[in-house]
């Protein structure tokens, strides 16, 4: 019966606004779907295999309302949409939120959304595939100290634009009642700078762990700051991002830093790119002084083709090595391995 009332409530959720789009008063229906075929190549015990993997396709409901003066409310729902069937959450979510925008004083939203650090800096050209620069590194395609965050309850401002330059802060309070949990708190603030074909961004994040005290003689704060910047000449667009974190998963006396470069040159309907990383973990705390530099470095080279304006093929090769401080069981990097991937993705937006 649950499983009934569940897909009757996405079937009226899809079909309502479909039907109100369709008479030009209801939101924008729009969605992606992107979903790879991948070979894994493991040192671990993991070892060498295939998978399909659905890489955060989405379907999202959005509009806005004129309230005249140069003010609009604005709203999107969007979901992540597990399409290869494997996940027992099929349906989750992404950015959703309400919010008020004024062309001549900035926007202001309310709900669940990404950072300003991970919208302002978080540029990855292989994004939501398995070489994103947040899955790069000691784990295969699962998650590397490159992070980037969505935040719960949160309150997000975003200036207007000024002379190129774009200023956005969020606060992320947490939440402890009867019907909530307690979140992490986070405090994100970043400005980019936009002219033509130059792109810088800035940002910096601190995010408080549920439960734990601030007098815990192990754990702190996390504090992160990331700078990203690109360029592009022609057919020709290069980038670079540095990262560096205080207190890495929460632990005091561990620190991160991680660095990419990165290329684009595009002909017709084809794109090749490349990119190269490396990441770093010092890990001062006596318990790891004999595994105390976890370290990895990755290549990723990819070939993207368009079939249409709305659907791209795309065929990547990403590998990643680690050094033995990182494969020790105890490190901070514990079940880390060397990898690589073959990959070969479809994407399709509507």
């Amino acid at each position: 019966m649950k499983k009934k009332l569940i897909a009757a409530a996405i079937a009226t959720a899809i079909i309502t606004p479909l039907a109100a789009q369709a008479s030009g008063s209801g939101p924008t229906v729009y969605g992606k779907l992107h979903v790879t075929v991948d070979n894994l190549d493991r040192d671990s015990n993991a070892g060498d295999y295939w998978q399909v993997e659905s890489r955060a396709s989405r379907l999202g409901f959005k509009g806005s309302e004129d309230l005249g003066n140069g003010l609009s409310a604005i709203y999107k729902m969007e979901f992540e949409v597990d399409v290869d069937g494997d996940d027992a959450d099929n349906i989750t979510a992404r950015n959703q939120y309400v919010g008020l925008a004024s062309k001549s004083y900035g926007t202001i939203l309310l709900g669940y959304h990404d950072t300003p650090y991970k919208v302002i800096t978080g540029k990855d050209m292989f994004s939501d595939r398995i070489a994103d620069w947040n899955k790069l590194g000691f784990t295969a395609g699962v998650k590397g100290i490159v992070e980037d965050k969505r935040a719960e309850n949160a309150i997000l401002y975003t200036s207007p634009k000024f002379n190129g330059v774009t200023v956005s802060a969020m606060v992320s309070p947490g939440e402890s009642d009867a019907d909530d949990n307690i979140n992490d708190k986070y405090t994100s603030v970043a400005a980019k700078y936009e002219n033509g074909p130059l792109y810088i961004g800035l940002a910096y994040e601190e995010t408080e762990l549920a439960g734990i005290d601030s007098a815990s003689p192990t754990q702190d704060d996390k504090e992160k700051w990331r700078i990203y910047s690109s360029y592009k000449i022609g057919a020709f667009k290069i980038g670079g991002m540095y990262q560096d974190v205080d207190n890495e998963s929460h632990f005091k006396e561990a620190d991160s830093q991680a660095w990419q470069i990165n290329g684009t040159y595009s002909f017709g309907n084809t794109a090749l790119m490349v990119a190269y990383q490396e990441g770093e973990v010092e890990d001062d705390r006596a318990a790891s002084a004999a595994y105390d530099s976890p370290e990895y470095d990755s290549i990723v080279v990819a070939v993207d083709h368009k079939l249409s304006k709305r659907t791209k093929l795309y065929a990547l090769y990403t590998q990643s090595d680690t050094n033995d401080d990182a494969k020790n069981a105890a490190s901070l990097a514990s079940g880390s391995d060397d990898w690589d991937a073959l990959s070969f993705g479809i994407v399709h937006k509507f």
